[in-house]
């Protein structure tokens, strides 16, 4: 929220980088995005409606290792 103090989390390394369409996503990426009990198709169609995008819109991925846990 504004005027809070953000607290780092840990330490990420980006891994890898690229652009795909939204509905190329997979299952297994659908449960590294947290939403595990989702399709994804229903992960599409969620994204879509809280972004106002559609299912084809090229999207930037980003895969990264943590480095170090701050928690």
């Amino acid at each position: 929220k504004k005027g809070e103090k953000v607290e780092p989390l840990g330490v990420i390394r980006l891994t890898r980088v690229w652009v795909e369409p939204l509905d190329a996503i997979t299952q297994k990426e659908v449960n590294l995005e947290g939403f595990p009990e989702m399709t994804p198709a229903q992960f599409v169609a969620m994204f879509c409606g809280h972004n106002g995008c559609q299912p084809d819109t090229e999207i930037t991925v980003l895969a990264f290792d943590y480095v170090e846990d701050r928690r």
